[in-house]
């Protein structure tokens, strides 16, 4: 089974078509990256996984369970409740990091397994302290974001993300917030929960990262995958001019 399956995916906003039937099927402890020029339909397609922009037509399962189909060209979702309920096994990392300002790292991290797993303190509390330990703030559970650096706010945020234990990870370009110096400490964290085959989808423009922790990469560009495959696949053969394209501009 997999944990992913998201078919024919189209999505528009007004008359624009961002996502021009994008598929992916992801097993469990696979790390898939996407790449792609900014505007090419990355992060709506993630952001799609995650209930957060509404498909025009396609399917997506998550862990099994049917989150959106499209039945007789009308688009059904799920009621709110089992979407709640489906999407309680996804975690999701910002590009912006989104955590609460007046709440401290330990409270931020403590959030979602209280209000969404029902938690009780305690448990939640002591689960946090290892997942602040875990990504290398240790001590800093009583600081609040405004304390912190910009990586040392997507740690709190991909802390938070891991605290109700999700099967799957979603990042939408954990580092692009980020100054060159902070970006290091981020993807470092990042790697480590590959290496513990965690499963992950990673929207991201770090090129050399991408080619050491994905089991796949796909590129999509202008809503459409026009290459996916293993990172050998995609950096070492020359078989896809807008992919080609695209890598020189990182390479120069």
């Amino acid at each position: 089974m997999y944990i992913i399956e998201a078919i024919d995916i189209h999505k528009k906003f007004g008359k624009l078509e961002v996502l021009k039937g994008v598929t992916l099927r992801q097993k469990e402890g696979e790390v898939v990256t996407i790449i792609g020029s900014s505007g090419s339909g990355k992060s709506t397609f993630v952001r799609c996984l995650n209930h957060l922009e509404k498909i025009n037509s396609g399917s997506i399962k998550i862990n099994g369970e049917i989150l959106v189909e499209t039945v007789s060209n009308k688009v059904c979702y799920r009621s709110e409740r089992d979407i709640r309920a489906i999407l309680s096994n996804t975690g999701m990392v910002f590009q912006n990091f989104n955590l609460f300002p007046h709440m401290s790292v330990l409270q931020n991290v403590m959030e979602f397994p209280v209000t969404v797993k029902k938690q009780d303190k305690e448990t939640a509390r002591k689960r946090a302290i290892e997942l602040i330990n875990a990504v290398g703030l240790a001590g800093r559970e009583n600081s609040y974001p405004i304390q912190l650096s910009g990586g040392q706010k997507q740690r709190v945020a991909i802390a938070r993300a891991l605290s109700v234990q999700p099967k799957v990870l979603l990042f939408d370009e954990p580092t692009s917030a980020l100054d060159p110096e902070l970006t290091g400490e981020v993807l470092k964290v990042i790697k480590k929960l590959a290496e513990n085959k965690m499963t992950m989808i990673i929207v991201t423009h770090e090129m050399a990262f991408a080619r050491e922790v994905s089991d796949r990469i796909i590129f999509i560009d202008k809503g459409v995958i026009e290459k996916e495959g293993t990172p050998s696949e995609i950096f070492d053969t020359n078989d896809n001019e807008r992919l080609a394209a695209f890598l020189k501009g990182y390479s120069e």
